[in-house]
């Protein structure tokens, strides 16, 4: 159980660092969401989106999966993750750019 407690812990110090030094960001966060971008990322633990893209929380919109991958359309009436990522990033929130971003030994 002390690995749940690390995990925990960051989350709140997290919390409270931004709450800190932008009193406003979670309440006005909940109202909206406007990111510019939309991030397709390998879901590797070792490439974080927002670290990597040096962004803050609410500029991306992500989505992950192994070796970013973007499968084909499928008309069917199948599950498609990835292409529900990107029409409710294009439709609904009117993301402005799509990024694709792969790393080096991706194992995927």
């Amino acid at each position: 159980m002390e690995e749940y407690r690390r995990i925990i812990e960051g989350n709140r110090a997290w919390a409270e660092r931004v709450k800190a030094s932008d009193p406003a960001f979670f309440s006005e966060s909940a109202q909206r969401q406007e990111p510019l971008f939309l991030y397709i990322g390998c879901a590797d633990s070792r490439v974080p989106s927002n670290s990597v893209t040096g962004t803050k929380p609410g500029e991306l919109f992500v989505h992950r999966n192994i070796a970013n991958l973007v499968p084909p359309f499928q008309p069917d009436d199948q599950l498609h993750g990835t292409s529900a990522a990107l029409e409710y990033a294009i439709q609904a929130l009117k993301v402005q750019h799509i990024v694709v971003l792969g790393h080096g030994r991706c194992g995927g």
